[in-house]
Protein backbone atom coordinates (compact mmCIF):
# COMPACT_ATOMS: atom_id res chain seq x y z
CA UNK A 1 0.00 0.00 0.00
CA UNK A 2 2.73 2.63 0.71
CA UNK A 3 4.82 1.44 -2.23
CA UNK A 4 2.05 2.54 -3.97
CA UNK A 5 0.17 5.30 -1.62
CA UNK A 6 3.64 7.32 -0.82
CA UNK A 7 4.44 8.23 -4.37
CA UNK A 8 1.06 9.10 -5.73
CA UNK A 9 0.91 11.72 -2.39
CA UNK A 10 4.30 12.98 -2.77
CA UNK A 11 3.70 13.98 -6.39
CA UNK A 12 0.23 15.77 -5.12
CA UNK A 13 2.20 17.16 -2.78
CA UNK A 14 4.63 18.70 -5.61
CA UNK A 15 1.94 19.34 -7.58
CA UNK A 16 0.23 21.46 -4.45
CA UNK A 17 3.94 23.30 -3.94
CA UNK A 18 4.09 24.23 -7.64
CA UNK A 19 0.74 25.86 -7.94
CA UNK A 20 1.33 27.83 -4.53
CA UNK A 21 5.17 29.11 -6.09
CA UNK A 22 3.04 30.00 -9.21
CA UNK A 23 0.10 31.90 -7.40
CA UNK A 24 3.31 33.46 -5.40
CA UNK A 25 4.80 34.77 -8.97
CA UNK A 26 1.89 35.39 -10.18
CA UNK A 27 0.63 37.89 -7.23
CA UNK A 28 3.53 40.04 -7.61
CA UNK A 29 2.33 41.39 -10.15
CA UNK A 30 -1.06 42.51 -8.65
CA UNK A 31 -4.14 42.35 -8.06
CA UNK A 32 -5.00 42.87 -11.61
CA UNK A 33 -2.78 39.73 -12.89
CA UNK A 34 -4.52 37.58 -9.76
CA UNK A 35 -7.99 37.67 -10.99
CA UNK A 36 -6.98 37.39 -14.70
CA UNK A 37 -5.26 34.35 -13.55
CA UNK A 38 -7.66 33.12 -11.71
CA UNK A 39 -10.09 33.42 -13.61
CA UNK A 40 -7.95 31.52 -16.78
CA UNK A 41 -7.41 28.57 -14.33
CA UNK A 42 -10.90 28.15 -14.23
CA UNK A 43 -11.75 28.15 -17.46
CA UNK A 44 -8.65 25.61 -18.53
CA UNK A 45 -9.56 23.84 -15.33
CA UNK A 46 -12.24 21.84 -17.84
CA UNK A 47 -9.58 21.79 -20.18
CA UNK A 48 -7.61 19.38 -18.21
CA UNK A 49 -10.82 16.56 -17.64
CA UNK A 50 -10.37 14.52 -20.91
CA UNK A 51 -6.45 14.50 -20.28
CA UNK A 52 -7.05 13.79 -16.91
CA UNK A 53 -9.99 11.27 -17.66
CA UNK A 54 -7.61 9.76 -20.39
CA UNK A 55 -4.84 8.90 -17.79
CA UNK A 56 -6.92 7.18 -15.37
CA UNK A 57 -8.38 5.01 -18.14
CA UNK A 58 -4.75 3.97 -19.67
CA UNK A 59 -4.06 3.35 -15.54
CA UNK A 60 -7.21 1.12 -15.28
CA UNK A 61 -6.86 -0.82 -18.57
CA UNK A 62 -3.19 -1.37 -18.01
CA UNK A 63 -3.61 -2.58 -14.59
CA UNK A 64 -6.37 -5.09 -16.18
CA UNK A 65 -3.48 -6.23 -18.35
CA UNK A 66 -0.67 -6.52 -16.54
CA UNK A 67 -3.53 -8.26 -13.16
CA UNK A 68 -4.23 -11.01 -16.07
CA UNK A 69 -0.36 -11.07 -17.27
CA UNK A 70 -1.56 -9.93 -20.48
CA UNK A 71 1.49 -7.16 -20.83
CA UNK A 72 1.58 -7.41 -24.65
CA UNK A 73 -1.87 -5.57 -24.38
CA UNK A 74 0.03 -2.27 -22.86
CA UNK A 75 1.19 -0.81 -26.32
CA UNK A 76 -2.01 -1.15 -28.06
CA UNK A 77 -3.97 0.53 -24.65
CA UNK A 78 -0.52 3.26 -24.67
CA UNK A 79 -1.43 4.31 -28.23
CA UNK A 80 -5.19 3.77 -28.16
CA UNK A 81 -5.37 6.35 -25.05
CA UNK A 82 -3.31 9.09 -26.97
CA UNK A 83 -5.13 9.27 -30.03
CA UNK A 84 -8.22 9.41 -28.01
CA UNK A 85 -6.30 12.32 -26.48
CA UNK A 86 -4.85 13.45 -29.04
CA UNK A 87 -8.64 13.96 -30.97
CA UNK A 88 -10.95 14.88 -27.60
CA UNK A 89 -8.50 16.72 -25.43
CA UNK A 90 -7.38 18.41 -28.93
CA UNK A 91 -11.32 19.67 -29.35
CA UNK A 92 -11.63 20.93 -26.25
CA UNK A 93 -8.33 22.96 -26.56
CA UNK A 94 -9.28 23.96 -29.79
CA UNK A 95 -12.72 24.95 -27.89
CA UNK A 96 -11.52 26.96 -25.50
CA UNK A 97 -9.01 28.77 -27.61
CA UNK A 98 -11.72 29.77 -29.83
CA UNK A 99 -14.31 30.69 -27.07
CA UNK A 100 -11.54 32.26 -24.62
CA UNK A 101 -13.24 35.36 -24.58
CA UNK A 102 -16.98 34.40 -24.18
CA UNK A 103 -15.89 31.58 -21.50
CA UNK A 104 -14.16 34.17 -19.12
CA UNK A 105 -16.72 36.90 -19.56
CA UNK A 106 -18.60 34.48 -16.76
CA UNK A 107 -15.57 35.79 -14.43
CA UNK A 108 -14.72 39.50 -15.74
CA UNK A 109 -15.90 42.16 -16.90
CA UNK A 110 -14.95 43.40 -20.48
CA UNK A 111 -11.46 45.53 -20.34
CA UNK A 112 -8.05 44.81 -19.91
CA UNK A 113 -8.09 41.81 -17.22
CA UNK A 114 -10.27 40.20 -19.67
CA UNK A 115 -7.88 40.24 -22.56
CA UNK A 116 -4.89 39.83 -19.90
CA UNK A 117 -7.10 36.48 -18.97
CA UNK A 118 -7.52 35.23 -22.79
CA UNK A 119 -3.65 35.81 -23.41
CA UNK A 120 -3.22 33.36 -20.21
CA UNK A 121 -5.67 31.19 -21.08
CA UNK A 122 -4.64 31.22 -25.17
CA UNK A 123 -0.65 30.90 -24.43
CA UNK A 124 -1.27 27.86 -22.30
CA UNK A 125 -4.17 25.66 -23.48
CA UNK A 126 -2.03 24.20 -26.06
CA UNK A 127 0.13 22.14 -23.49
CA UNK A 128 -3.23 20.56 -21.97
CA UNK A 129 -2.59 17.82 -24.58
CA UNK A 130 0.74 16.71 -24.33
CA UNK A 131 -0.42 16.73 -20.52
CA UNK A 132 -2.91 13.92 -21.70
CA UNK A 133 -0.10 12.78 -23.83
CA UNK A 134 1.72 12.26 -20.18
CA UNK A 135 -0.68 11.29 -18.56
CA UNK A 136 -1.60 8.17 -20.05
CA UNK A 137 2.12 6.65 -20.03
CA UNK A 138 2.89 7.62 -16.74
CA UNK A 139 -1.29 5.57 -16.57
CA UNK A 140 0.37 3.12 -18.09
CA UNK A 141 3.69 2.98 -16.04
CA UNK A 142 1.49 3.15 -12.35
CA UNK A 143 -0.43 -0.09 -13.11
CA UNK A 144 3.05 -1.48 -13.53
CA UNK A 145 3.31 -0.80 -9.99
CA UNK A 146 5.95 1.56 -10.63
CA UNK A 147 4.38 4.43 -9.10
CA UNK A 148 7.68 6.31 -7.72
CA UNK A 149 8.64 6.79 -11.71
CA UNK A 150 5.94 8.92 -13.03
CA UNK A 151 6.27 10.90 -9.12
CA UNK A 152 9.98 11.56 -9.68
CA UNK A 153 8.88 12.59 -13.92
CA UNK A 154 6.60 15.00 -12.50
CA UNK A 155 8.39 16.61 -9.68
CA UNK A 156 11.82 16.65 -11.64
CA UNK A 157 9.83 18.81 -14.51
CA UNK A 158 8.16 20.95 -11.45
CA UNK A 159 11.67 21.77 -10.07
CA UNK A 160 13.56 21.37 -13.11
CA UNK A 161 12.00 22.39 -16.26
CA UNK A 162 9.84 25.01 -14.41
CA UNK A 163 11.80 26.71 -12.77
CA UNK A 164 14.83 27.14 -15.13
CA UNK A 165 12.35 28.21 -18.26
CA UNK A 166 10.98 30.70 -15.57
CA UNK A 167 13.96 32.04 -14.80
CA UNK A 168 15.14 32.45 -18.48
CA UNK A 169 12.01 34.09 -19.22
CA UNK A 170 12.12 37.93 -18.89
CA UNK A 171 10.34 38.92 -15.63
CA UNK A 172 7.33 40.34 -17.67
CA UNK A 173 6.36 36.60 -19.15
CA UNK A 174 7.64 34.65 -16.26
CA UNK A 175 4.36 33.18 -15.00
CA UNK A 176 3.29 31.85 -18.72
CA UNK A 177 6.88 30.63 -19.11
CA UNK A 178 6.28 28.13 -16.00
CA UNK A 179 3.38 26.12 -18.19
CA UNK A 180 6.38 24.08 -19.80
CA UNK A 181 6.28 21.76 -16.88
CA UNK A 182 3.64 19.85 -19.13
CA UNK A 183 5.85 19.29 -22.59
CA UNK A 184 9.07 18.42 -19.88
CA UNK A 185 6.96 16.17 -18.10
CA UNK A 186 5.97 14.55 -21.63
CA UNK A 187 9.31 14.01 -22.84
CA UNK A 188 10.32 12.31 -19.70
CA UNK A 189 7.72 9.78 -19.09
CA UNK A 190 8.15 8.98 -22.94
CA UNK A 191 12.08 8.39 -21.96
CA UNK A 192 10.78 6.16 -19.26
CA UNK A 193 8.32 4.41 -20.75
CA UNK A 194 10.46 1.93 -22.58
CA UNK A 195 12.07 0.33 -19.39
CA UNK A 196 9.13 -0.08 -17.60
CA UNK A 197 7.76 -2.12 -20.56
CA UNK A 198 10.03 -4.65 -20.08
CA UNK A 199 9.29 -6.26 -16.38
Amino acid sequence: MLRIGLPAALQMLAMALAEIVLLGLVNRYGLAATAAYGAATQVLGWVHFPAMSLGIAAAIFSAHAVGSGRRERLPVIVSTGLRLNALFTALFVVAVLLLAQFALRVFLEPGSLLKQAVTIVRTVAWSVVLLGWSNVPAGAIRASGAALVPALLSMAAIVGVCRSAGSALRPGRRVLGLSCRVPGHACAAWTLLPSQGEK
